[in-house]
């Protein structure tokens, strides 16, 4: 996580520190999360057993209220540049289902009309229906980031490490900081 103002807890256990480290749990399922004031809590089940480390990377806060603004013309010509993707992790959508590689992702009742990675190669972007929404690569941690004027597909990019969504709607190329 890095350093951040944020609290993490794995059932009773807490620590307002990150990095955060747990040690010497019993074998046994848990229940983590990462709470940030301002930001979507992320969530975790998880198992400890004697034979592995349990560790998260790229935990990934979004901003519950995000707001967007008129993108400038620098950031319009980027809408339309080529996104490279990890040559060994392809998106696939068929129809309602969200795969990587040969591995479902997730499933849905509509149709995904688009979808990107994010900057960390461990979350999806993509939009269904007049929503864009972000996903962990497990199926996990689905949150929306934007709501669209309509369910037309839209083309999407990150700009800023990640840290905005350049994004159509309707007549206009708009941007929302997520984080």
């Amino acid at each position: 996580i890095g350093q951040i103002d944020a609290s993490v807890k794995i059932d009773s256990l807490s620590d307002d520190r990150l990095p955060a480290s747990f040690t010497s749990m019993p074998e046994g399922n848990y229940f983590a999360q990462v709470k940030k004031q301002g930001f979507v809590t992320w969530n975790k089940n998880f198992e400890v057993d004697s034979s592995r480390v349990s560790a998260w990377e790229n935990i990934l806060l979004i901003k519950k209220d995000i707001s967007s603004r008129v993108a400038t013309p620098e950031e319009i010509d980027q809408l339309n540049r080529q996104v490279n993707e990890p040559l060994d992790k392809t998106i696939i959508i068929k129809n309602n289902e969200l795969w990587v590689g040969k591995l479902l992702v997730t499933r849905f009742s509509d149709n995904i009309t688009n979808a990107i990675w994010y900057t960390d190669g461990a979350h999806i972007v993509y939009q269904i229906k007049n929503k864009i929404k972000i996903i962990e690569e497990d199926g996990k941690n689905e949150t929306e980031l934007v709501s669209l004027a309509s369910d037309a597909p839209v083309t999407f990019r990150l700009l800023s490490r990640g840290q905005e969504l350049l994004y159509h709607d309707g007549d206009q190329v708009l941007v929302a900081e997520i984080y």
